[in-house]
């Protein structure tokens, strides 16, 4: 009776809007006691429901292809024969033919299934030291209303900490995350970036040999994460990433590896101690993420 008159409601209303993964047997459970116990995890939970409602009423995205099967979507310049837009017709053959060698030729894109897109996306949460207080609040409470906002598009969702080296995948069943682990989960062993990436792109490369969908990095994490150029380089051969990056009081963002990212925003200090503008910021970066992140390429360097 006094745990029950113990227990935090609002964790409970979150678990409630985001189901718990029971799958992991007796360590779940120990997650979910260790959530409930964390003023840490408490911090989290009310944020995440303050930005939530923003991405519950979103659906599954229609997808473009260029199959003979469903509707048409749009238009694009890849396809079949019997897909060409007819007023390509028009043009002389010498025109036609110019068209066809630079890809110009439009044709109707087709309608797509979520199971043809093959793509999984990792929300990589930084669990070092430096992510402590509001930080690890904003990190965490962003890659849940990610996953879910990604969840409800029809995309496949899964979980992973690093300090001084990359923790073990905890995958999204169904429409259920791994709250419990996301909330109670606490790093242990440092700092060490360049560790980090060089296993991430090892993992990678050993996924892409029995998994075929295509891999997106969210990145959620201090503003002071110096990786390696080239270990960038190598994660970004096997897979999209895009990143949210906490600025330190008086920080700025410095970093040389920016510009091989598909997306990234920042958010200041200042930004994180508002309650109001920390809500808005996060709000405006769930606003562009989409299923994939070249999508949100055009919001390179974004500032939140």
């Amino acid at each position: 009776l006094t745990m029950t008159d113990a227990l935090d409601l609002d964790t409970l209303r979150l678990f409630g809007m985001l189901g718990a993964d029971g799958t992991g047997g007796a360590l779940a459970q120990v997650d979910l006691l260790a959530a409930f116990q964390s003023p840490e995890a408490n911090d989290v939970v009310n944020f995440s429901l303050e930005i939530l409602p923003s991405v519950l009423e979103t659906k599954t995205r229609r997808a473009a292809g260029t199959t003979a099967a469903h509707g048409y979507n749009g238009i694009g310049t890849r396809g079949s024969i019997d897909s060409l837009v007819l007023t390509e017709l028009a043009w002389d053959d010498l025109e036609l033919a110019r068209r066809l060698a630079d890809n110009e030729v439009l044709y109707y894109a087709r309608e797509q299934s979520r199971d043809e897109q093959r793509r999984v996306h990792y929300m990589l949460i930084d669990a070092s030291a430096s992510m402590r207080g509001d930080r690890q609040t904003f990190a965490r409470g962003m890659a849940i209303a990610t996953a879910k906002k990604l969840l409800l598009e029809g995309e496949d969702v899964a979980f992973r900490f690093f300090d001084a080296r990359l923790y073990e995948i905890h995958r999204a069943h169904g429409d259920k995350l791994p709250t419990a682990h996301v909330l109670s989960f606490k790093g242990e062993r440092g700092r060490n970036p360049a560790r980090v990436f060089a296993e991430l792109s090892t993992d990678l490369d050993l996924m892409r040999q029995r998994d075929p969908r295509s891999p997106v990095i969210h990145l959620f994490t201090h503003a002071a994460l110096y990786i390696p150029r080239e270990m960038v380089q190598a994660v970004r051969r096997f897979a999209h990433i895009a990143g949210v990056f906490i600025l330190p009081s008086g920080g700025k963002l410095d970093l040389d590896y920016l510009d091989l990212l598909d997306a990234h925003w920042v958010v200041d200090h200042a930004t994180l101690s508002s309650g109001s503008a920390r809500a808005n910021a996060a709000r405006s970066i769930l606003d562009q993420t989409k299923g994939t992140a070249s999508e949100d390429a055009a919001a390179k360097g974004a500032q939140a």
